[in-house]
């Protein structure tokens, strides 16, 4: 079986997102981004209040919060290798209330009903 070998110039990288002097590279973008990130979370966290408040779920995909829940534990990896730590911290928040709330409808949807059985204990 043969070995895969890729040549990375970090030079053309750092030139290619105008940082040849391999600065940090949190500028405008990474605040913009990191914005994002934020309100996204809030957004969730506003999921997360009305179905611990109506204590049930409907017409929710769980694929969707999978997907969106692994890419942000992607993006925890991927924001810090790109020096973009205002996108990092606000990337935990978001993963954070995406467990939180990927949990809460697994649950009031009755797909973790032993976790109903163990909280009842």
């Amino acid at each position: 079986m043969g070995t895969l070998c890729v040549h990375v110039n970090v030079k053309e990288i750092l030139h290619l997102h105008g940082n040849i002097k391999g600065e940090r590279m949190n500028g405008w973008q990474d605040i913009v981004n990191g914005g994002f990130e934020l309100f996204a979370g809030v957004s969730v966290l506003l999921h997360i209040l009305k179905v611990v408040k109506d204590k049930e779920v409907k017409g929710m995909s769980v694929v969707a919060l999978f997907f969106f829940t692994f890419w942000g534990f992607w993006n925890l990896y991927y924001y810090p290798f790109l020096s973009q730590w205002v996108s990092f911290v606000a990337g935990i928040f978001i993963v954070s209330t995406n467990v939180v709330y990927t949990f809460l409808v697994l649950y009031f949807s009755g797909k973790l009903k032993f976790v109903k059985k163990f909280l009842r204990r």
